[in-house]
């Protein structure tokens, strides 16, 4: 016999419980030909008038146009279901140019098992050059509560996801996958957003894997952990976009290959990168590019009407690096960086590129124009090179390279209160300033 307790629980289950609404109750085929974008958006605008609930994909081929995502929505393609973005741009909302979006929408969710292929490759040509294309990809802007999880994303035309000032994300078990020269596939971008999680995910991308951007807000309490990234530029890049600036992050048990940078921060924009972990992760560069960086910091400015950013507290425990590259750090005379940490840090240096043919520093942008009003100390011949530094905590730091390198294994330039402690370096020198 049922007790009124649980039979009140049972009945107020049913009652707030979300529906689940299949889209091929509204029209949608599956058939991988026939456009289903009005079928699959009337299912998400019937649960939205329901006051929230889940719209299901399931087994076919969905092809379709922009998607419009409201507060309490759960869009589920299931493990047989592929998500299909047209190839016809003007499939595509002009106003917003996404495959999927949300705007000021909370508890949003996109899940289930199944692939969103965008068929980037119909918008881009033979030699990679960016065609008109909807972009970015997947985007959740002035919202909260979003979560993307247990999804195959592949042959994206552009950025993946974008988050922009959301509050509270979470990023989970996503496979994440494009081709390696494809234009500016990013994998997770995350502008002007804070507490925001990324965990057990792989990344394949033509561009940087995971990027944080700040324009009008601070990037904050940020962790990333338990992911396996390749790129074909950063695996995890803080900027381009500096203007107020990053924090509070922490990146944690990662696994790095196929990378040009394996962190990156280019600040340019006159903000400040503070407060930010990296613990036990492994880079592998062996990248399609002249060099690789295991690791570049760099104070710099976009234009001349900029000034110069700040970068602070950073600490580095746990990392190995092989690498053809170097590691470059620099901030500038009058904004030195400050508050570095290097605990148990290991480089091995393998077919080690010849530095002289490094014509100049990494901007960020290929696009930036030479300044010619800000450091660049990429022509140093050594495989850890630090400029402009104040306060340099450095213990158990190893360097393997060969003799044939003709490398210093460290090159100090203007750089106050270090201190070591079970370090292994053969080679390090002390270099001035080039005038």
């Amino acid at each position: 016999m049922w007790k009124p307790f649980t039979l009140l629980l049972v009945l107020y289950q049913s009652l707030v419980a979300s529906p689940s609404l299949d889209v091929r109750d509204f029209g949608a085929t599956g058939d991988g030909t026939t456009l289903d974008t009005k079928s699959i958006q009337a299912a998400i605008n019937k649960a939205r008038k329901n006051g929230g609930g889940t719209v299901f994909l399931g087994t076919g081929t969905y092809l379709s146009g922009t998607l419009e995502l409201h507060s309490h929505i759960t869009l589920v393609i299931s493990p047989g279901a592929t998500l299909l973005g047209s190839k016809n741009l003007e499939d595509y909302q002009a106003a917003h140019p996404h495959l999927i979006y949300s705007n000021k929408a909370s508890h949003v969710t996109l899940t289930g098992g199944g692939t969103i292929n965008g068929q980037g490759d119909a918008f881009y040509d033979s030699n990679f050059k960016a065609l008109p294309r909807p972009k970015p990809w997947i985007q959740f802007t002035a919202g909260s509560h979003i979560r993307v999880r247990d999804l195959n994303l592949i042959n994206s035309p552009a950025h993946v996801l974008v988050i922009k000032r959301v509050d509270r994300a979470w990023f989970q078990n996503l496979s994440i996958v494009n081709h390696k020269k494809s234009p500016n596939t990013d994998g997770i971008d995350i502008h002007d957003s804070k507490h925001v999680f990324v965990s057990d995910c792989y990344f394949s991308t033509g561009d940087d894997a995971i990027c944080l951007k700040s324009k009008r807000d601070f990037v904050e309490y940020v962790t990333v952990t338990n992911c396996i990234i390749e790129s074909d530029d950063a695996a995890l890049k803080l900027g381009t976009g500096s203007k107020m600036g990053v924090r509070h992050c922490r990146f944690s048990n990662i696994t790095i290959t196929d990378t040009r940078y394996g962190v990156a921060m280019f600040m340019v924009d006159g903000g400040v990168y503070e407060h930010i972990d990296f613990s036990g992760i492994s880079i592998s560069g062996r990248s399609r590019h002249t060099n690789d960086y295991p690791i570049y910091m760099d104070i710099d400015m976009r234009d001349e009407a900029k000034p110069l950013g700040s970068i602070r507290n950073i600490r580095f425990r746990d990392i190995f690096a092989q690498t053809n590259g170097n590691i470059l750090i620099s901030g500038q005379p009058t904004t030195p960086i400050s508050g570095l940490s290097f605990d148990h840090v290991t480089i091995q240096l393998e077919e080690p590129a010849d530095l002289k043919q490094v014509k100049r520093k990494p901007r960020g942008n290929k696009t930036f124009t030479d300044l010619g009003k800000t450091v660049d100390y990429s022509w140093v011949e050594s495989t850890f090179t630090l400029g402009h530094v104040r306060g340099v905590k450095m213990s158990n730091v190893t360097i393997n390279q060969p003799e044939s390198s003709g490398r210093t294994e460290m090159y100090l330039i203007d750089v106050e209160d270090i201190e070591e402690v079970g370090n292994k370096l053969k080679k390090k020198k002390v270099g001035q300033i080039k005038p």
